[in-house]
């Protein structure tokens, strides 16, 4: 049944689907009507020329994925906060409540800083899983899935789900048989992300001075330039666990960058690792960071795409549309672009920086295209800054709540504060520091 009809039969439907939901997860039972998908190869490249080359997501019922978000919400996002010693979510920022990309680049960046505080150069290393979503299989998975705190009546409704699933593929009008499976997290349904965060959940650092961040399959290990001889342990054990985990990592598409303070030359003296490609900018999220810890690059290549897109709106201007529609359309497609995890990265864009997008702004004004009252490129961030933090500071299960410093503790009665925590070293590139430090002085 489509989505238009479901939504058009909710009053007739409710009762009837509510009562096969909760027969569901009382019998711990899915209907085998629910575990046959289709898969759509989406591609993932411009031209695509082999079967890699596509990304294959399933086309499940929608009223299964309904019951899914169900679970995952009520039953496995709990779990995930309170895990047990041998799981660890706290450097997952992807499919969670509170997760980003936003989120995970903040973490990252004040990783790296805390570590640059005492030494000159830290090392940030990309790896990637070669597709890591269809290659985890359901044994291991549940193995970990048993660890967490789930009633067993859900326990074994994810059994039901995930074994005996079948699916087929549609390509140009054509389908194929179909088939039965034993792994993959199936691309395209609700369970399929939060499944994929319990089965990397155990991947973690061999070596303390290692710190690893992950989102979904992204993953990236920060660590100073004194351990720069460890990193080929460090990623040979990240491949035995994805061998154990029936993962393969890609090792062509491994990167790893030298992070250095402004004018130092000493990381130039570290050696780079065998086998492993050495960058001075990676696209980390969407973000492009630089071993300067400049933002130009990223600036650069986000003017240069947002000047494509003005074309674009002049055509639509052209074939009538109105101006209030056109302004929509810019901030939903060239502001939104610009302004992409903002806070984890506009504290380090310069000056100069910031004058080519408040440029580039004052730009689409005078076109028509955004509001002539509208705010500048900083005064935007400086409010996403805060709506950011207040979210964090007020969710203890936020998952950059643990970045945060340790609160004040005393019995003086004293004025009505922003905020509570103890202020780390001022540092106002970074999104924490930054926002602790406003309007103190």
């Amino acid at each position: 049944m489509p989505g238009w009809f479901l939504r058009l039969a909710a009053p007739f439907l409710a009762k009837p689907m509510s009562h096969l939901f909760n027969l569901s997860l009382q019998t711990s039972t899915v209907p085998s009507q629910w575990k046959c998908a289709q898969i759509t190869p989406i591609p993932k490249t411009k031209n695509p020329s082999t079967p890699s080359d596509y990304r294959p997501i399933s086309v499940t019922s929608i009223i299964s994925r309904q019951l899914e978000q169900h679970v995952v919400k009520n039953y496995l996002y709990p779990a995930l906060n309170d895990p047990p010693e041998e799981l660890n979510f706290h450097d997952q920022f992807a499919f969670r409540p509170s997760g980003s990309t936003s989120a995970a680049l903040i973490a990252i960046l004040q990783t790296i800083s805390d570590m640059m505080l005492i030494n000159e150069n830290v090392i940030l290393i990309s790896l990637d899983f070669s597709k890591a979503f269809d290659c985890v299989k359901h044994d291991v998975l549940f193995e970990k899935i048993a660890k967490l705190n789930v009633q067993d009546n859900i326990y074994n409704w994810l059994k039901s789900y995930f074994y005996n699933r079948q699916h087929s593929t549609k390509f140009e009008e054509k389908i194929s048989n179909i088939r039965a499976i034993n792994a993959s997290v199936v691309q395209g349904s609700g369970l399929g992300p939060v499944s994929y965060s319990i089965a990397a959940s155990d991947l973690k650092p061999k070596n303390k001075n290692f710190k690893i961040h992950k989102f979904a399959d992204d993953t990236y290990l920060v660590t100073t330039g004194n351990y720069a001889k460890q990193i080929k342990e460090e990623i040979e054990h990240v491949a035995n666990w994805a061998s154990n985990n029936n993962l393969i990592l890609n090792s062509s598409k491994t990167r790893e960058m030298v992070i250095h303070k402004r004018h130092s030359r000493n990381h130039s003296l570290i050696e780079p690792t065998l086998g492993v490609e050495r960058v001075d900018s990676l696209v980390v999220l969407g973000v492009t960071l630089q071993n300067n810890q400049l933002m130009d690059k990223h600036v650069s290549k986000l003017l240069t795409e947002c000047g494509g897109l003005l074309y674009a709106m002049h055509k639509l201007r052209a074939h009538g549309m109105q101006t209030t529609a056109l302004q929509e359309v810019f901030r939903a497609k060239i502001l939104a672009k610009i302004l992409y995890a903002s806070p984890s990265w506009w504290g380090y864009a310069s000056s100069e920086d910031c004058r080519g997008i408040n440029s580039f702004l004052n730009k689409a004004k005078r076109f028509g295209f955004y509001p002539p009252s509208a705010p500048s490129f900083e005064d935007i961030c400086s409010a996403a800054d805060e709506k950011l933090f207040i979210k964090i500071a007020s969710n203890t299960c936020h998952v950059l709540y643990q970045f945060l410093p340790n609160t004040k503790t005393h019995e003086h009665f004293l004025r009505t504060r922003r905020h509570n925590f103890n202020l780390p070293e001022n540092n106002k590139k970074n999104f924490l520091s930054r926002i602790l430090y406003k309007d103190i002085y």
